[in-house]
């Protein structure tokens, strides 16, 4: 199954959160592929999107769901004032853990304090 990637967007609930989750759906935590495993992983339970943060320097969390649900941001948190939806491209880098051999890493959203808190989110194609 094949998904594209739609952007990076506003996401500042956390693993446990009930609330900021831009996908509803915590799956698991990857050290290396991150983006290629996330996406086997959502593809195998169904799931219309899937998406990646990065955690920290070592680690990817991965989301799954069937739509995205557009998150405000704390004002100055993502460059500035209060965003909602979209996070802006620069918000979410290459993702921790390399790439799939021949292929590219892709971005993945970012949950560090001093970048703010994204999510890089991909549609399935249909």
């Amino acid at each position: 199954m094949t998904y594209a990637y739609v952007g990076c967007y506003v996401h500042t609930g956390t693993r446990t959160s009930t609330t900021g989750l831009a996908l509803n759906n915590y799956t698991t935590t990857f050290a290396a592929t991150g983006n290629d495993q996330c996406r086997q992983r959502c593809a195998a339970g169904n799931w219309n999107y899937f998406g990646t943060v990065n955690v920290g320097t070592a680690t990817v969390d991965c989301w799954c769901g069937n739509g995205i649900n557009y998150v405000t941001s704390q004002g100055g948190l993502l460059g500035s004032g209060q965003v909602t939806g979209e996070a802006g491209e620069n918000n979410c880098p290459s993702c921790i853990g390399g790439a799939t051999p021949g292929s590219v890493p892709g971005a993945c959203g970012t949950a560090t304090a001093t970048a703010g808190t994204s999510m890089a989110i991909y549609a399935r194609g249909f």
